[in-house]
């Protein structure tokens, strides 16, 4: 009987069974490859959207408060700040017409670049600024958030003063407690942060919706999203006397002067 012969020992790893195994290594590889692009393609679509930038918002908004403006004979006021301020309806304001700059979801940084559009337009007679619950949330309670949202508010006040020598800053709108990162003190902070801000720069500032009630929203209407209230217009109304100048300045607003 003829010898076997034997194959080399560099040869017999290439045996049959080592040939299924590396093939089937090589299938769990290409599955494992497959199912890692299929994770990294799931992550990108799940990850949620940066947050869109307010310039082309900013710009659509600027054209339709300057067709508003345009609109208007003699004085009027600029109630400028975000959602709060764009819910509001609020044809006048101490006997003065109003015009409505706001735009839901910007902080004060958006803001200031609003401003900035509206230099070249008649100025107004007077301002009433209302902002940083968007910064507020934002933050998500970091403790050094309320002085970084004081310095965007300077800047923005100091667009502002340079559309009407008479500019006021309004308190933050209360929330419900489903917060967690937004308690009452935290809403003071920046309420502070803002009294301020005014009193460097010169604005006044209206305690306008701590009048309407407490800071758990126990005595102020809200929607259901616990940050919007039901009637703006009401809050306005009830705070008029904080709000308007005196009668011989208020006649001077009408015409413009």
């Amino acid at each position: 009987m003829a010898e076997t012969t034997r194959k080399p020992a560099c040869l017999r790893w290439r045996s049959l069974p080592v040939r299924r195994t590396l093939a089937r290594l090589a299938l769990a590889l290409a599955i494992l490859t497959a199912a890692g692009a299929g994770l990294a393609v799931w992550t990108m679509l799940a990850r949620p959207a940066p947050d869109p930038t307010f310039s082309r918002l900013v710009k659509i908004r600027s054209a339709a408060i300057k067709a508003q403006i345009g609109q208007i004979f003699g004085g009027y006021i600029l109630v400028i700040g975000d959602s709060h301020v764009e819910r509001l309806f609020l044809p006048s304001l101490c006997g003065v017409p109003v015009v409505n700059a706001g735009l839901s979801g910007a902080g004060a940084a958006d803001l200031t670049n609003l401003a900035a559009t509206l230099a070249e337009v008649r100025h107004p007679s007077a301002i009433v600024a209302s902002f940083g619950t968007n910064n507020l949330l934002a933050a998500e309670g970091r403790p050094a958030a309320s002085t970084h949202f004081a310095g965007q508010a300077v800047d923005l006040v100091q667009k502002l003063s340079a559309l009407s020598t008479d500019v006021l800053v309004t308190d933050l709108p209360p929330m419900k407690p489903m917060y967690s990162l937004v308690s009452a003190e935290t809403i003071h902070d920046y309420d502070r942060a803002l009294e301020a801000v005014c009193a460097a720069a010169g604005c006044r500032f209206v305690r306008l919706f701590e009048a309407a009630g407490d800071r758990s929203a126990a005595a102020v209407a809200l929607e259901p999203d616990g940050v919007h209230l039901t009637n703006y217009r009401q809050v306005y109304a009830g705070a008029q006397a904080d709000l308007c100048p005196p009668r011989s300045e208020l006649r001077n607003r009408r015409r413009g002067l």
